[in-house]
């Protein structure tokens, strides 16, 4: 019964529900709930408060916004951490009748969150560009959704991929993704060390570009099967390689250029982001840096670019 009502579209399910006398507002899965109860003679026409407002929710809940989530979220009493896959796990748990996906993970062990000593670990103090805490590498239900046609023989995989902290997400299994994935070259973003551990990549030619003058921030990584002919690291502008901004990795027909972006930052006192000249800055060397590599072959640019400007 559930796998029938599952695959059908919003619209075919308001359908069988007009022919059924019962009302078709709601999204899908209050729409196949209420198919549910009819079939089995316990449908009723009146509804709790709960109800009323699940029926105003979007049939599509992945079109909600962070915020919108959270507000459903706390008027069910329901926990509003974690990212927009986790919120919509637990949305839509409960809203057929299960316990949240991620129950078990809210519930610490005791004696977990002190270090050695009693003594709580030191928080680091995050920079104005540095992303929001790490968010998991990817939840089931993005994996089961995302499907990439099989490679061919003539084709090669490219990657590229924000960390957030290279230390963090090789303790959340970078090294099983990158068995699974079998990229050609991976670009990573935001690596925060000072270099990769090559024994770790049997198979792969690896190169990092680190902050210079400020340790544990930004960075660049590149791995890649693929020899490159050669490989720059950043963009010749001193301003902007200290951080390390940008690696290109020349082939014979093209170039590969993994970047992290800078962020423009949060707003001052003036109302404009705070960073935002050093921003348009960058944007106007390193257009010209690309444009020059163009000059003698194609290029494929990979990386963070922070460019949106609201949440979406």
């Amino acid at each position: 019964m559930e796998d029938k009502y599952s695959k059908m579209k919003v619209t075919e399910l308001k359908e069988e529900l007009q022919k059924r006398g019962l009302a078709t507002s709601g999204n899908k899965i209050t729409l196949i709930e209420r198919l549910k109860g009819g079939e089995s003679g316990s449908e009723s026409h009146s509804k709790s408060e709960e109800d009323e407002e699940d029926d105003k929710l979007p049939d599509d809940l992945t079109a909600m916004k962070v915020p919108e989530l959270k507000k459903v979220l706390k008027k069910k009493g329901l926990s509003v951490s974690g990212n927009k896959s986790v919120l919509l796990e637990r949305l839509e748990a409960h809203m057929r009748g299960e316990d949240p996906p991620e129950k078990e993970k809210e519930t610490k062990p005791a004696g977990k969150r002190k270090a050695a000593g009693g003594k709580d670990p030191k928080k680091k103090k995050k920079k104005s560009n540095d992303s929001d805490d790490d968010p998991p590498l990817a939840s089931s239900r993005v994996l089961d959704d995302f499907n990439l046609p099989p490679k061919q023989a003539n084709e090669i995989k490219i990657v590229t991929w924000n960390v957030a902290g290279f230390a963090a997400v090789m303790k959340k299994g970078f090294l099983d993704y990158m068995q699974e994935e079998k990229p050609d070259i991976i670009c990573l973003n935001e690596t925060k060390i000072k270099s990769l551990p090559d024994d770790q990549f049997p198979g792969y030619f690896c190169f990092i570009n680190p902050a210079t003058e400020n340790v544990g921030y930004s960075g660049v990584g590149l791995l890649t099967k693929i020899k490159p002919i050669n490989v720059i690291m950043g963009i010749g502008i001193k301003e902007h390689d200290t951080e390390g901004r940008c690696i290109t990795a020349e082939y014979e027909h093209f170039y590969v250029v993994a970047t992290y972006i800078p962020n423009s930052g949060a707003k001052g006192n003036d109302g404009w982001p705070k960073d935002l000249q050093y921003r348009m800055n960058w944007d106007t060397v390193f257009q010209a840096y690309l444009l020059k590599l163009d000059k003698t072959k194609p290029i494929i640019w990979c990386g963070d670019l922070n460019l949106i400007k609201r949440l979406i």
